[in-house]
């Protein structure tokens, strides 16, 4: 439950067994931070243990000292050592008053501690986890850039095959039209159908497209090495327009915004706070 403001006599003192010397005081406050983040969906709470010293003359908390700690590696107990003198420079009742005070500065030191940085890539809508890695992030986002990709370059081959099929449909109809001009002149298909076959599988297999060539290496017909030029054309283009979205979604992959989220006081809560003395702690 959620501890309510403390009257100076109910600060707890406990103490740790262990080291040489006097007993010197040291404030105990353990807490739960919540990281909230709207746009990311992040509710993280997080228990965290931090022990800070106390000025001996005056009974501050110091703060700006404090560590993160595990209590329960600590031998502590309800009753002090008999034999040891507490190294203190006011009297107990002003020390545990100034102590009990802290409680505020410990909400603070919370809050300028235990920001949490998260990053976030606009394009893809994606955030990274609490202790995800930049770079691991990175990565994450490249993967969807690629996905992306694979979808992006199915459209562009559907828009580009269907210009080569125009092409194709238009070097069928100009042969048709011959033909029928040319009178007892017949074309010998086979030759075309292969060249156009072996060009298609050359584009879509990612290799240049090809002009038909005679054993002489001379073009077998003008016109049907002006089309198949015009297809290595369109490949080119294909080629261009996909590099150009490759290199914009890397870019866009890698272009990722840093969140920095500080915890609100009202999203700390204290569960312990007491003094503790002890010997031999840095």
């Amino acid at each position: 439950p959620r501890m309510s403001r403390r009257e100076a006599s109910t600060l707890e003192q406990l103490y740790v067994s262990g080291g040489s010397g006097p007993y010197r005081p040291f404030v105990l406050a353990e807490g739960i931070v919540t990281h909230v983040e709207g746009r990311s969906g992040l509710h993280l709470q997080t228990a965290r243990a931090y022990i800070a010293p106390i000025a001996a003359n005056d009974g501050r908390v110091l703060w700006h000292q404090a560590s993160l700690i595990e209590p329960e590696k600590l031998d502590i107990h309800a009753v002090p050592d008999p034999e040891r003198q507490l190294e203190i420079g006011i009297s107990p009742e002003a020390l545990v008053q100034n102590a009990s005070q802290g409680e505020e500065g410990f909400k603070q030191f919370l809050e300028q501690s235990e920001r949490l940085q998260i990053f976030h890539n606009p394009t893809f809508g994606l955030f990274s986890e609490p202790t995800e890695p930049r770079a691991a992030f990175i990565d994450r986002c490249l993967e969807a850039a690629n996905l992306q990709l694979e979808d992006e370059q199915e459209r562009i081959e559907r828009t580009f095959r269907r210009r080569i099929d125009q092409l194709r449909e238009r070097s069928e109809r100009e042969q048709r039209e011959l033909d029928d001009a040319e009178e007892g002149t017949r074309t010998d298909h086979q030759d075309l159908n292969v060249a156009w076959g072996q060009t298609l599988y050359n584009i879509t297999s990612g290799r240049r497209a090809a002009v038909a060539e005679t054993e002489n290496n001379t073009s077998t017909n003008v016109r049907e090495t002006d089309y198949l030029e015009n297809i290595a054309q369109i490949q080119k283009s294909w080629d261009r327009e996909l590099q150009t979205l490759r290199d914009d979604l890397t870019a866009k992959a890698r272009s990722i915004e840093e969140i920095s989220i500080i915890p609100t006081q009202k999203n700390i809560e204290v569960t312990k706070y007491v003094i503790l003395w002890a010997a031999g702690l840095s």
